[in-house]
């Protein structure tokens, strides 16, 4: 039994060897810092808690290709259970804030929430392959993580759901412009030239691959939209926006459809 309050230094700790043994995300990187090791409770089944707190950088999510410019958090460890009260992540241009804890006793399991701040959207989304939308990210969630099943640690289709909200400032999307698509006639091609706004808004709910965007609202000089989007496992896009100008034609709103999907979305008016 080691005695309560015996301190420690950590050094090299190897994302890939440890955190991957437990069926998580690839993850590529090394962390260190310092902790102390507490019993509790003396007895036949003593109880203890470890004290940490651990940084890095340079890190990699590589399964989804996410990189890491600086990791640091606080950890509480103790016999089947670990909170990270104050995770602060440094990554494209931005920050996230988070705490959460994680379970592995009778039912494995993972929640917390996360905020992020003035994240790089297009530097992001490049790195994760995605299509390309210019702003900075803002936005805050609650996530829960599980094996499939509610099983030990080490599973080959965890369950994630993510709830939350999001804004996206001073971006541009350069893929359709939704002013042009709302004045076209019904069956035409997709507007042209991308769509510029000042700001985006909406709440999403993420789960079983599948994302949900309710109450979706874009504001910009040119126009004004609002309205539902589910972008389904398979990258298919489902959705309806009523899209206005901020000009004489825009008195009315125009009801467009957005289908296709991630790589080639279609919108059309629905009139």
């Amino acid at each position: 039994q080691a005695p309560s309050g015996y301190p420690f230094n950590l050094q090299d700790i190897d994302l890939e060897k440890i955190i991957n043994s437990y069926g998580l995300p690839a993850s590529r990187g090394v962390l260190g810092g310092a902790g102390s090791f507490r019993v509790t409770k003396n007895g036949p089944v003593p109880e203890w808690v470890v004290d940490a707190r651990l940084s890095g950088e340079a890190l990699e999510l590589s399964e989804i290709g996410l990189f890491l410019d600086r990791l640091e958090s606080s950890l509480v460890v103790t016999d089947g259970e670990l909170e990270y009260p104050d995770l602060v992540v440094e990554l494209y241009q931005g920050k996230a804030l988070g705490s959460g804890e994680l379970h592995w006793t009778d039912r494995s399991y993972g929640k917390g929430t996360l905020r992020v701040e003035r994240v790089n959207m297009e530097s992001m989304l490049q790195a994760l392959g995605q299509p390309v939308v210019l702003g900075l990210l803002n936005g805050e969630a609650d996530f829960f993580w599980s094996p499939d099943g509610g099983g030990s640690l080490g599973p080959v289709n965890p369950r994630i759901e993510i709830k939350g909200s999001l804004e996206v400032t001073d971006g541009f999307y350069p893929q359709v412009s939704l002013l042009d698509a709302s004045r076209l006639l019904p069956g035409n091609k997709n507007g042209a030239g991308g769509t510029r706004f000042e700001r985006v808004a909406t709440g999403f709910h993420m789960h079983n691959g599948e994302i949900r965007f309710q109450d979706l609202r874009l504001n910009s000089k040119l126009l004004q939209a609002r309205g539902n989007l589910m972008i389904a496992p398979d990258k298919r896009l489902d959705g309806v926006m009523e899209v206005g100008g901020n000009d004489a034609l825009g008195a009315t709103t125009v009801p467009v459809r957005i289908s296709g999907t991630l790589d080639n979305p279609s919108v059309r008016p629905t009139t």
